[in-house]
């Protein structure tokens, strides 16, 4: 059944399976310095994209923590300000920050959030990475997404009482 047409929400309601394959993307960034460091995945995301998890981690010699800033963009940012302009990727949840809005991880660990199922409509843009620590230590931050793209079809006899009700 062609489901292209379906709201988001409707098939945000289909289960796990029938959203196909999932892959992961990564980015990740060393600072060593106080001056931000960017990173861009290197495929872009589908256009309807569904975020199933997120794993961050840091391994730094110190216990120094850093700024992590995850965002939609279409190209590498050579500054903050192209940074700022962007679009946050989850909202305006920071990941490894000192912001309110925020998941932190500490140094020398990491954080794993599976079963997101996050719809994000990202129109073949890439996601994007600002990485930023708050002394001269080293400090080393990897972000990973694995994501699917929304379908288009699936097999009628998993949408047959779904499809009744729109």
């Amino acid at each position: 059944m062609d489901i292209r047409n379906w709201p988001l929400g409707k098939i945000m309601q289909l289960p796990d399976c029938c959203f196909g394959q999932r892959w992961p993307i990564s980015i990740s960034g060393e600072t060593t310095a106080v001056a931000p460091v960017f990173d861009i995945a290197e495929c872009a995301l589908p256009e309807k994209t569904i975020i199933w998890e997120l794993h961050g981690s840091t391994v730094a010699p110190s216990v120094d923590r850093a700024n992590c800033i995850l965002k939609v963009g279409d190209h590498l940012p050579a500054n903050a300000a192209e940074f700022n302009a962007m679009e946050y990727l989850f909202g305006c949840m920071d990941l490894v920050t000192y912001g309110r809005s925020a998941v932190e991880i500490g140094t020398n660990a990491s954080i794993h959030l599976s079963r997101l199922r996050y719809p994000v409509l990202a129109t073949g843009q890439r996601f994007v990475g600002y990485f930023q620590t708050a002394s001269a230590s080293s400090l080393l931050v990897q972000v990973t997404l694995v994501v699917s793209s929304v379908p288009m079809e699936v097999p009628d006899c998993l949408v047959s009482g779904l499809a009744r009700s729109l």
